[in-house]
């Protein structure tokens, strides 16, 4: 692999579980074995179901403990809580509780627990991170980085996940800021830009770590060793939502998409700068990430309750040219497991897909919660279960052997 090939798709080496955001490959993909594409056809395919408070936080998962947060009131305090539950049966471990600080539209918080070396990250959405340790859930150290560094938290709150290499926390946090991970002091900070709503993408390029920001209206490309921006390349979106992760792709290429009928470009970023390849209106994922399969890039078109709209893409990402679009009946996350793409529905469906060139098949239906616009976290898999929740807190662990 030379140095201007993108690294995601590398599993991280401090990934034993779906314990980092997008899973250890960091694109939303995954290899395993056992896995039955059909499983939803199966009776008594749900293990356990669990409660953890209002939220949007995905789930982080390991072979005996799954990780994530929940809003929840005590005491007359809006409080975050951080919970530890048993794989095998959804049992509390532990818990920990912090202030959850401004009140935003869509309570709760929005972040995955990231796992690195024994210890859980958690970001809390006015800005907060708290690090504790994995075995008990002990603080060890805490930061507020929109008062200590100033930093804007967006109008919807921090949603997205840290990223951590090498002992560095990445954060897409003002125009984005790197942490030691041992200590939570600054190591730099790029400026005091809106943030969007996306987690940072790492890869290297020309022999360099190098990282990419989807914020509020533009993306930006930065160094990662010291944070000096590299390039931009402005996209400016209703609402200033740009929250689907940018897609790194082959040849030095980078897509990104966002909703309210902005769609997705495809830039390269060889020569150091953005340069525009196409632009198109055919494919904007409100905020789940794209996934990529044999050559062709996968998202749901639209918006959160536009159900009447949205579609199932299959895009050529060489051209933008869309191959063929299906109708879901409502928005929705995507990830995939082997060649199976899971769609997770907000209004709490879950069907396998098996995609192609020459269109797909999708498998049974199967309902995980009741509602309308109730389940907006992405799934997260991890030994052959599937860990799914909704936006009132909701956790439902599923077989897929």
């Amino acid at each position: 692999m030379d140095d201007d090939t993108y690294l995601i798709g590398e599993a991280s080496p401090h990934a034993s579980g779906w314990t980092i955001w997008r899973g250890p490959l960091r694109n939303g993909s995954i290899s395993t074995t056992g896995f039955d594409p059909e499983f939803t056809k199966k009776s008594g395919q749900t293990v356990w179901k669990a409660s953890v408070g209002n939220g949007y936080s995905a789930i982080a998962a390991t072979s005996d403990r799954v990780y994530t947060a929940g809003l929840k009131s005590s005491g007359g305090k809006q409080l975050t809580t951080i919970y530890a539950l048993d794989a095998s049966n959804g049992r509390v471990i532990w818990t920990h509780d912090f202030e959850a600080g401004k009140k935003y539209q869509y309570a709760g918080p929005r972040a995955m627990p990231v796992i690195y070396d024994n210890r859980l990250y958690m970001i809390g959405s006015d800005g907060d991170i708290h690090c504790l340790t994995l075995d008990n859930g002990r603080p060890v150290w805490k930061r507020d980085l929109r008062k200590k560094e100033k930093l804007s938290a967006g109008q919807y709150g921090i949603a997205s996940s840290a990223v951590i290499e090498d002992d560095v926390i990445y954060l897409n946090i003002g125009g984005g800021i790197a942490l030691d991970a041992e200590t939570g002091k600054t190591r730099w900070k790029n400026s005091d830009a809106e943030p969007g709503y996306a987690s940072p993408v790492l890869f290297s390029f020309k022999g360099k770590r190098s990282i990419m920001m989807f914020n509020s209206t533009a993306l930006v490309m930065l160094d990662a060793v010291n944070g000096r921006q590299l390039a931009e390349y402005s996209w400016k979106t209703s609402h200033n939502v740009n929250a689907a992760d940018p897609l790194l792709l082959a040849g030095n290429k980078v897509l990104i998409s966002s909703g309210y009928g902005r769609g997705s470009t495809l830039l390269d970023y060889s020569t150091g700068s953005f340069k525009k390849i196409w632009e198109s209106k055919d494919l904007g994922s409100h905020f789940s990430s794209l996934i990529e399969h044999k050559g062709l890039v996968y998202g749901i078109e639209g918006n959160t309750g536009q159900r009447s709209r949205n579609n199932f893409v299959c895009m050529d990402p060489r051209t933008g040219k869309v191959i063929w679009k299906e109708k879901t009946s409502q928005y929705g996350s995507l990830i995939k497991i082997n060649d199976t793409i899971i769609f997770f529905g907000e209004d709490g469906i879950l069907i396998p897909i098996n995609p192609s060139r020459s269109g797909y098949s999708a498998g049974k239906t199967m309902e995980i919660f009741k509602g309308r616009g109730i389940a907006w976290s992405t799934p997260t898999f991890w030994n052959n279960r599937l860990y799914l929740r909704s936006n009132t807190g909701e956790v439902t662990c599923v077989r897929t052997d």
